[in-house]
């Protein structure tokens, strides 16, 4: 209980700290001349700034939590890389549209929640395989130092 309330509190620090950078990115790269740290949409929802931005905190903090904990998937020994995965995968990609939704980051039809599914599937698996290189790289170096031992 310990671990997972430790992985919760810095999911949640994770989580505000990339709920803030996004933005930024996002503001600089489309040449706004100022900071946008939510979306024209959520403002608009919740009627002032500081609203949407609680919002925004409260939707970075939750996603933070969901990341972190979530990879208590991988600590289940009795079940594939594959199945571990894909609940990682499933998991998270729940609380990304219940995110997307909630933060106004995609339009509520069909089209934009597959388009924001598609993305958030891409970009899984791009960091998956970085992850899983990475480890595939570690194992070898350990086996080839035992070999040299």
């Amino acid at each position: 209980m310990k671990k997972i309330i430790e992985k919760a509190i810095s999911g949640s620090v994770i989580g505000i700290c990339i709920g803030f950078m996004i933005p930024f990115f996002i503001s600089l790269i489309n040449g706004y001349s100022e900071y946008m740290p939510v979306t024209p949409a959520l403002v608009s929802v919740m009627r002032n700034e500081m609203n949407a931005l609680m919002i925004q905190i409260i939707v970075s903090i939750m996603l933070g939590i969901s990341f972190s904990c979530s990879t208590a998937v991988y600590d289940m020994e009795n079940i594939s890389l594959l199945k571990q995965t894909i609940m990682y995968f499933v998991i998270n990609g729940i609380s990304m549209m219940i995110a997307g939704y909630v933060s106004k980051w995609i339009n509520i039809d069909v089209f934009s929640f597959a388009i924001f599914f598609a993305e958030y599937a891409v970009i899984f698996c791009i960091v998956w395989i970085i992850i899983y290189i990475k480890y595939i790289m570690s194992i070898k170096s350990i086996n080839d130092k035992i070999n040299m031992g």
